[in-house]
């Protein structure tokens, strides 16, 4: 844990009876942007129908999609909006009206007084007003719930999906926090929540994305998952970072906060990511969600910006390096090779809060193998190779490749796959330490995918190297989350 951070021993959630759990289905979601994938939506209608009002001392606005001169003819999830400090509850209109305008009921709240006053009166604000009298009763999937918080509503988000659990009306299915405080232990689990998306800016003024690292990581299960044991913890999650966005940009224009010179196109991403998590999260229709949530992609206007992504799904995995043991492989010809603990304050130039490997190789060639587990080397049904991967040194490198070695083949080695040809190998970002100081130069990875479909006969592999090539001599690298993956997400 980051003791610099001030963490507090962290709090365990016990699963509840009446929970919602991970099912453990076998959904392999596969996607590729289609026509239909716009700059930030997928579907676009006409303004969404909405009411302003107050229940007890809780001011709301309720938004949803214009069917029927506003007379619903059909039954919604709902999103729920969790301002932060500065801001109001009115001050989202850019996010929550397009989610009305794609098929979602939403709802923005005052959180007023105290974080305990607001996770009370919640409740009896959804159930006496939105369940009861307002204008999409009997429309309201309550079962079917994503929560959205915005920097210290962020916390808050994470709370209220804790309370909720095995909660006899509500259902958290999502969990979406933007430039989120995190300085708190109520990290997300597969109890709480199917999904857990985190969006932050890299020069965020007010709260660092450290606090989104760290939550990224502490998030769900760590091992293998459905291999063939179903760990209830697991949960799909995902995390951007969006370089050069700031606080501000996470509200409407004006709204509170520093703005970036790309707030426009930072409220663009997170109505793309948004939509998309929720989408396939409370729907099951996972349109665009490699592109938006797995990669990379930007919605249109994002020319010349970045954003770096990590992700892990909740299905089947079978996992062959965390290194939270703290253990170097054996099987090595890297004469640098270390296990870190990402979090201890000692290792600067971190902001995550893991174990990872930190290898630097003297020369072309040089490699490190990790073993498959004695009676789990058929890897017949999996589709991919997946690790989180950065360079912390030196001009970015394209000569990183992943091998399969199985006694059935020819020579043993199958053909390496430049993990490049992939994706790119994210490179050292200036990061905000919040509250107006920094930026601090952090060392960041990002999940990278290789086809398993780049290799045969996949019943017996022992074992997986990554080498290095000449370009890669005297470069620094950060690896983790070595996984092989089959089904990827828990099914809403």
């Amino acid at each position: 844990m980051k003791s610099h951070l001030h963490w507090l021993i962290a709090a365990s959630f016990a699963a509840l009876p009446g929970c919602i759990e991970s099912t453990g289905a076998d959904t392999f979601i596969e996607t590729t942007p289609g026509e239909d994938l716009q700059p930030s939506s997928f579907v676009y209608t006409n303004s969404p129908c909405t009411e302003t009002g107050a229940q007890g001392d809780m001011s709301f606005k309720l938004y949803w999609p214009r069917d029927n001169d506003c007379v619903p003819d059909t039954t919604y999830p709902l999103a729920v909006m969790v301002h932060g400090n500065g801001f109001g509850y009115s001050d989202y209109d850019y996010l929550l009206s397009h989610l009305a305008q794609n098929g979602f009921i939403a709802i923005s709240v005052e959180r007023y007084n105290s974080e305990a006053a607001f996770l009370q009166d919640i409740e009896a604000t959804l159930e006496d007003y939105v369940l009861t009298t307002s204008p999409v009763v009997g429309h309201v999937n309550a079962t079917s719930i994503a929560i959205v918080g915005h920097s210290f509503g962020g916390r808050t988000a994470r709370k209220l999906a804790a309370q909720w659990v095995g909660h006899p009306v509500f259902g958290v299915k999502a969990v979406v926090t933007l430039a989120q405080n995190g300085n708190d232990p109520f990290y997300l689990d597969g109890t709480m929540t199917r999904g857990y998306l985190a969006i932050h800016g890299s020069i965020d003024h007010d709260e660092t994305p450290e606090y989104s690292f760290i939550h990224y990581d502490n998030a769900g299960a760590q091992g293998s998952q459905n291999d063939p044991a179903n760990d209830p913890l697991a949960l799909n999650k995902s995390f951007k970072l969006l370089i050069n966005a700031n606080h501000g940009d996470f509200g409407d224009p004006g709204a509170a906060g520093v703005e970036s010179p790309i707030a426009d196109q930072t409220r663009d991403a997170v109505k793309a990511y948004t939509l998309t998590f929720l989408r396939s999260h409370l729907k099951g229709d996972h349109k665009g969600y490699d592109p938006y949530i797995r990669d990379n992609m930007l919605p249109a206007g994002w020319s010349g910006q970045q954003t770096i992504s990590q992700f892990r799904d909740g299905g089947k995995r079978r996992t062959i390096g965390t290194f939270e043991d703290g253990v170097v492989p054996a099987n090595t010809n890297l004469g640098n090779i270390n296990v870190l603990d990402l979090g201890d304050p000692a290792n600067a130039g971190y902001f995550n809060d893991t174990h990872a490997l930190v290898v630097q190789p003297a020369a072309a060639g040089q490699y490190v193998r990790l073993s498959l587990p004695a009676g789990k080397t058929n890897l017949t049904g999996f589709k991919w190779i997946s690790l989180r991967i950065g360079q912390a040194s030196g001009a970015p490198a394209s000569n990183v490749s992943v091998n399969l070695y199985s006694p059935q083949w020819f020579g043993g080695w199958g053909v390496p796959a430049s993990i490049t040809n992939y994706g790119e190998i994210t490179t050292t970002k200036p990061l905000s330490l919040g509250n107006g100081a920094g930026p601090t130069q952090v060392h960041t990875m990002g999940t990278i995918r290789v086809p398993l479909s780049a290799f045969s006969s996949l019943d017996n592999v022992t074992m997986l190297q990554l080498s290095f090539g000449a370009d890669a001599v005297g470069k620094s690298f950060v690896i983790d989350d070595v996984e092989f993956y089959g089904s990827s997400l828990v099914s809403p």
